[in-house]
């Protein structure tokens, strides 16, 4: 009984972050509030799976994450079809229209990975922690650097991405 009511706590405790985490990956505050409950759902449904010295926060953005990729793949699978009279439009497996097609929706997906991967190693690390939720003095204390050097690292690594990602905007 105890163990339930430090887990529920733990998660309650983890909220503001998750709340901040979802929105970012969702840019929508009803689909981030969707996404907040299936991970509280997940996680309670798997609670037994949680080991006690691991790391509360990171199994909880983890779990988001994972979350958010798999409803992101499911919703992906969609096939462009043409109509004569409208223009091309996205259609899904089931015939259910969508909206037009925009110049995002053809983006090749792997030259778009392709040129996240080319940001530069220093960059990568600390950037990759900062999308991944984690506050700039958590992101310092792991990587043993200053909080300014955190700051400076993911501000050139959103320039750098911004820089090079300017033929997918």
């Amino acid at each position: 009984m105890e163990a339930d009511r430090m887990f529920v706590y733990n998660l309650l405790s983890v909220y503001p972050q998750l709340s901040r985490l979802a929105l970012q990956l969702t840019a929508n505050h009803d689909d981030a509030r969707d996404l907040l409950q299936d991970t509280f759902l997940r996680m309670l449904s798997n609670k037994d799976k949680f080991v006690e010295p691991r790391n509360f926060k990171g199994w909880a953005m983890t779990v988001m994450r994972n979350i958010f990729i798999n409803d992101y793949h499911r919703s992906s699978r969609v096939i462009v079809s043409t109509d004569a009279v409208s223009g091309a439009s996205l259609t899904d497996a089931t015939g259910d229209r969508h909206e037009p097609v925009t110049p995002y929706d053809v983006m090749s997906r792997n030259e778009i990975l392709d040129i996240v991967g080319r940001l530069p190693q220093a960059l990568r690390g600390t950037f990759g922690l900062y999308l991944s939720g984690y506050a700039y003095q958590e992101i310092a204390r792991r990587q043993g650097i200053p909080v300014g050097t955190v700051k400076s690292r993911i501000f050139s690594a959103k320039s750098w991405l911004r820089k090079h990602l300017a033929d997918f905007t």
